[in-house]
């Protein structure tokens, strides 16, 4: 009697012929795999920190802090001195008046002025605008009113304006304090004209303009 060997059935025979050669495999393995490292998505959706400022930066901040603070009471009380250098220079730029050096005679003028304003003046009005020209340049404008006890009426008040510049040193201090213009006001006539008072100051200077006025000469009367 003859054995029958079964057949394999036509579902694993067609298994079979669907089945890549092994080949076949390895180089769709090497065509998937990158012959180079994807970038990746942290360094392509990046976004750009902002670098923290540095030391001289937060440094001249506050030197800009305090002179906005202290203008308008410079005639009462002084300016925190910390922002200045011990070998601070203060200075006309026309060379007229003394050149004040060191911040113990820089704060000795505050002093000075201070002692002026209870004895020489009844009442006084200081108006200012801050520019930064440049990293060390910080240029103040300034405008006082200024009501004499003697001999000016109190209606006359002498209107005095102005330009500081303040230098700074690699530490953000305040090393050169520059008058670039004064003048002295009394009912429209130049203290250089004739007008007889104490606070007499030279003709208007050139200024040095950061570039965010128009003439730098305009009063600043009225000014906020």
């Amino acid at each position: 009697m003859q054995r029958l060997v079964p057949r394999p059935s036509a579902r694993v025979s067609s298994a079979s012929q669907r089945r890549p050669p092994a080949h076949a495999l390895v180089d769709a393995a090497r065509l998937l795999t990158p012959s180079k490292a994807l970038p990746s998505t942290s360094h392509a959706c990046a976004v750009p920190v902002r670098k923290p400022a540095s030391d001289f930066h937060l440094r001249r901040g506050r030197v800009i802090d305090v002179l906005r603070e202290s203008y308008p009471r410079l005639f009462q009380e002084r300016p925190d001195m910390s922002i200045y250098a011990r070998n601070i220079v203060c200075f006309r730029a026309d060379g007229g008046g003394p050149r004040v050096r060191g911040i113990a005679a820089y704060t000795r003028m505050f002093d000075a002025l201070h002692l002026s304003r209870r004895t020489m003046v009844a009442a006084a009005e200081l108006q200012h605008r801050l520019h930064v020209c440049d990293d060390d340049t910080i240029r103040v404008r300034w405008a006082a009113k200024i009501w004499l006890r003697l001999p000016l009426p109190r209606a006359s008040p002498l209107h005095v304006d102005g330009v500081s510049v303040y230098l700074l040193d690699s530490n953000a201090r305040v090393v050169v304090h520059r008058l670039e213009f004064v003048d002295v006001l009394h009912d429209g006539r130049s203290a250089a004209e004739g007008a007889a008072q104490p606070l007499a100051g030279p003709l208007p200077l050139p200024l040095v303009s950061c570039g965010r006025e128009g003439d730098s000469r305009l009063p600043l009367r009225g000014a906020g």
